[in-house]
């Protein structure tokens, strides 16, 4: 896992990023994926972004590095810690390049690169170590990651796997609304499955279904800040006042 912090939106550097060769999709398409591009013209440049603005990965197309591709990894990962990812044109030519992934934080990926495919590798990139029970509590909600375990009010809330990872998210964050497309960009992709803002929608459909089941009676936690996001309140009130503050700043 790399050291280097997912930021969001995750910015990548790619050598040649202005051709369709290397990358395949509109800006727009990466954006909402979580993802912004930064094109370099060449491996000193790219080295020179890095220094400048650190970057969650770069993208080096093998047969633009040439023979120096190993060199330039180790010169990436020395002077940056930026994890790299090396794009081949072929797949034959992916054995060729399966020396590289003796280093760390180094994946090969057949070119162009595309917006879900780039994502999934970011994700793969910045996955979190597993870690002790993490237990956060808002108010009456209480979530603890070791057991997979949501409580509201006293009560057990079963929750599918992504709805558990978006609340944690939301919980973590609170009181601020967490944007759906920050949620798709922080929140890992779970077996392969399609993660987009629509995705999101469904997952808080879902987290609101259960805590009401669990607790019919009371008002739920989960705040939606209209074509914005969502974030967890610990009461009714609060809620209100976080819409508020939102729609104040976006007419501000």
């Amino acid at each position: 896992m790399s050291t280097v912090a997912l930021v969001w939106p995750a910015r990548v550097v790619v050598l040649d990023g202005d051709s369709e060769l290397v990358v395949r999709g509109r800006p727009a398409e990466y954006r909402q994926r979580g993802l912004a591009l930064s094109g370099a013209s060449g491996a000193l440049d790219a080295l020179a972004r890095l220094a400048r603005d650190p970057a969650s990965a770069v993208v080096i197309p093998a047969d633009s590095a040439g023979e120096d591709a190993e060199s330039l990894v180790e010169a990436v990962q020395a002077l940056t810690g930026t994890p790299v990812i090396i794009g081949v044109r072929f797949p034959a030519d992916l054995e060729r390049w399966r020396g590289l992934l003796s280093h760390p934080d180094v994946r090969v990926v057949e070119l162009p690169v595309t917006p879900a495919k780039l994502g999934a590798i970011v994700d793969a990139l910045h996955e979190p170590e597993p870690e002790a029970d993490r237990v956060l509590r808002c108010g009456a909600l209480e979530l603890r990651t070791g057991e997979h375990r949501v409580q509201w009010h006293g009560s057990e809330v079963r929750l599918p796997r992504r709805p558990f990872d978006v609340l944690e998210l939301l919980m973590a964050e609170s009181p601020r609304v967490v944007p759906a497309r920050e949620i798709v960009a922080r929140v890992h992709p779970v077996h392969g499955i399609d993660w987009s803002v629509i995705g999101v929608r469904s997952a808080i459909k879902t987290i609101r279904h259960e805590l009401r089941a669990a607790v019919p009676e009371r008002p739920l936690p989960i705040a939606s800040v209209r074509t914005i996001g969502y974030a967890v309140t610990t009461e009714p009130a609060e809620s209100a006042q976080v819409i508020e503050a939102v729609s104040r700043s976006t007419r501000s």
